[in-house]
């Protein structure tokens, strides 16, 4: 989760986004806080001091997605972010549908990274860039967490380490230059 989160927002950062917002969910769930430090780890190796204002709650939903950009968009043109990165795909979406209602395009005006690589991110207008879990190797390793569990009362607790890869689409682009 973190460094696919590094990566992706790395990646917005070496196409010239400065100012990159960040949707994401309630820090109350592991997945969550390891995406958000990817976030800001990579922001902090590219010298970027993180702008609060560019962080915004959004559900893990698609209407949450939609009602954090819409707060985005709120911003000062000057101050607005070129660039987000969402905590997963669904929030993704919905940010998207919302910059396509505001007549705004992406990626040449905004552009939008989300998270999971689920199966509609590919059919999006436009199709999105995200972040692919594993999701064959996920369920496996759930499975035999699971099996252990049973076996052993008491387990120790552990952690799987899954390799990501971002899925380069068409929602992110350079970033836009202001005059």
């Amino acid at each position: 989760n973190e460094a696919g989160a590094y990566e992706a927002v790395q990646y917005l950062i070496q196409k010239g986004h400065r100012r990159v917002a960040c949707i994401r969910a309630r820090l109350d769930q592991a997945a969550a806080q390891e995406r958000f430090r990817g976030y800001l780890h990579a922001l902090s190796d590219a010298g970027i001091a993180v702008d609060n204002r560019l962080v915004v709650e959004g559900n893990f939903q698609v209407d949450g997605g939609d009602r954090a950009m819409s707060q985005l968009m709120e911003m000062k043109s000057s101050e607005r972010p070129t660039a987000v990165f969402c905590l997963n795909d669904e929030m993704a979406i919905g940010a998207l549908k919302r910059l396509r209602e505001a007549g705004l395009e992406v990626p040449r005006q905004l552009s939008v990274v989300g998270f999971d690589d689920v199966d509609w991110a590919a059919h999006c207008l436009p199709p999105l860039t995200t972040v692919q879990v594993p999701k064959k190797e996920l369920v496996s390793s759930a499975i035999k967490l699971l099996f252990q569990r049973m076996k052993t009362p008491a387990p120790l607790p552990y952690k799987v380490l899954l390799p990501t890869a971002l899925i380069e689409r068409s929602s992110v682009g350079p970033a836009p230059q202001h005059s």
